[in-house]
């Protein structure tokens, strides 16, 4: 679309935007009776504790109580723990008003954007959940409105969702983010309504081309994946698996959101307590996005597009003037010569910087545990996959002679056949998974280790590095066409210092994508 066909298709658009936008007829309201299991803590004065139980030691028990507050009571004090034992509606008094700024920083750590998110609630019970967020990818604007109102029970009943993707008319647009972004070209709207009305789900989509209509099943469980998030959230529950109607890709999908995890991070170089909420597929397995929450259930850290758009708290009148300023560490670190990379898997992770080539390595200072990453290049090229598991499996007892291998098999990492070993210490303390990785007529050896006190909790980073390693060089260094060629995002930066360092790999795949920012499988 050029330049002179935007007025043309905004000219459609509006009277079209403005049928939309108008108030819509009132929605009878659904039955529905979503609730929560909470566990008690009796007390021996003959107190109760409801809420949800975040830690429970020898002698010590530790409870998130309704308001919030975490109460920590001694076992001499307790009479007697129930777990799951009380089953409440999830009303719309555990969503509490909210407010919040952030900024977005894309896969290099560069802010590329702003997140404004809020929570509404009304005095029927009902409430509102609204993300406004704009970021530039490239040489595109999106803009990006997600609303979705629920009942007074936490039921979905409508959603919106507003998206513009724009090119700036104007090189110096792109260092900083116009919120109206007024002077862009335009080169795609779309607005997308969904109305519960019974059984069936009435989807309007609108955009340049005109208005057309659908209806989709259903049914009491069924809910928005952002009111899901919202409630998993503030109640600390588990919402799914469960039917969820996506508005940005226009479809149901079956999701799971569960928001009862915890984990230890590092925020600004400090250890800190956290909760986890994990969008994940219907098994639980595959993680899309995570949140991390303070206990004050403050966000401290999101994903938006996984790993490679991440929201940082900010305020309202910093949000906007950070982008283009501040930066993070990258989401993804390269081998100096970029033949092989690593996607971090969380804050509480970070690159050691720098090594030589042929080695990548993270750290987590929170649990003392480590991810290395080594090319074995001093075997013939026609080695094959046993006996380099065999070589690695003595070399590994030289790095790390208090453990030993007693476990081995055959495994599939990135579609390659590879071979994984376990290690434990004689004193059951440390635990280790050394994968054996066919590349490029030689071999990855991938070590990921841990403290066993540590080893449940960090197994999903450990999953989710496996899954992303990077394996093509041609994915880390991809050849730039057109007006990508000499953009900021488009080129990998040298490397720094004496030796060279990993260096983050660019985010624009290629020029024509309408979808560049890369996330991984």
């Amino acid at each position: 679309m050029n330049g002179a066909e935007s007025p043309l298709i905004m000219n459609l658009l509006l009277p079209l935007l403005v049928c939309l936008i108008q108030d819509p007829q009132p929605v009878v309201p659904l039955p529905a009776d979503p609730s929560v299991k909470l566990d008690v803590v009796k007390l021996k004065n003959g107190d109760e504790l409801v809420g949800h139980i975040t830690s429970e030691l020898d002698g010590y028990v530790e409870i998130n109580v309704e308001d919030g507050a975490t109460v920590g009571i001694s076992r001499a004090q307790i009479l007697k723990v129930l777990h799951n034992s009380v089953t409440v509606p999830v009303m719309a008094a555990v969503v509490r008003p909210d407010n919040a700024w952030f900024v977005l920083h894309d896969a290099d750590g560069e802010s590329v954007g702003w997140l404004h998110s809020s929570i509404t609630t009304a005095k029927d019970g009902t409430f509102t959940v609204n993300e406004e967020y704009e970021f530039i990818n490239g040489t595109r604007r999106y803009q990006i409105t997600n609303q979705c109102t629920a009942d007074e029970n936490g039921r979905g009943v409508r959603c919106y969702y507003r998206e513009r993707v724009s090119h700036p008319r104007l090189v110096g647009q792109m260092q900083g983010v116009d919120r109206m972004g007024s002077a862009d070209r335009i080169e795609n709207e779309r607005i997308v309504e969904a109305t519960a009305a019974g059984e069936q789900l009435v989807v309007t989509h609108l955009d340049g081309r005109g208005r057309s209509e659908r209806q989709l099943p259903w049914s009491n469980e069924s809910t928005f994946p952002l009111l899901a998030r919202t409630l998993a959230r503030q109640a600390l529950t588990v919402i799914g698996p469960v039917s969820m109607f996506d508005p940005k890709n226009e479809q149901l999908v079956v999701s799971r959101i569960d928001g009862t995890g915890a984990r230890q991070i590092m925020v600004d170089g400090a250890r800190q307590r956290v909760g986890e909420v994990a969008v994940t597929d219907a098994a639980g397995t595959n993680s899309k996005n995570r949140e991390w929450v303070d206990a004050n259930n403050k966000t401290v850290r999101r994903e938006i597009a996984g790993p490679a758009l991440v929201a940082v708290p900010s305020s309202a009148e910093s949000a906007r003037s950070a982008v283009g300023v501040s930066r993070i560490q990258s989401a993804i670190v390269a081998e100096a010569e970029g033949r092989f990379g690593l996607w971090i898997p969380n804050p509480a992770w970070l690159a050691v910087d720098p090594l030589p080539a042929g080695h990548l390595m993270l750290k987590c200072a929170a649990y003392e545990a480590e991810v290395r990453l080594s090319l074995l290049d001093h075997m013939p090229p026609a080695t094959v996959l046993d006996t380099a598991a065999d070589s690695v499996a003595n070399w590994f007892l030289l790095l790390y002679p208090h453990l030993q291998v007693d476990s081995r098999y055959r495994v599939q990492i990135r579609g390659r056949q590879a071979v994984r070993m376990s290690a434990t210490d004689s004193r059951n303390v440390d635990r280790a998974m050394i994968d054996v990785i066919p590349f490029d007529n030689r071999y990855l050896v991938l070590i990921c280790r841990a403290p066993k006190r540590a080893w449940n909790e960090l197994a999903t980073d450990f999953a989710f590095v496996r899954r992303t390693i990077e394996l093509d060089s041609a994915g880390l260094n991809p050849k730039q066409q057109g007006p990508f060629s000499n953009r900021r995002g488009g080129r990998i930066r040298p490397p720094s210092g004496p030796v060279p360092a990993p260096t983050p790999a660019p985010r624009i795949s290629k020029s024509g994508n309408p979808n560049n920012v890369r996330i991984p499988k």
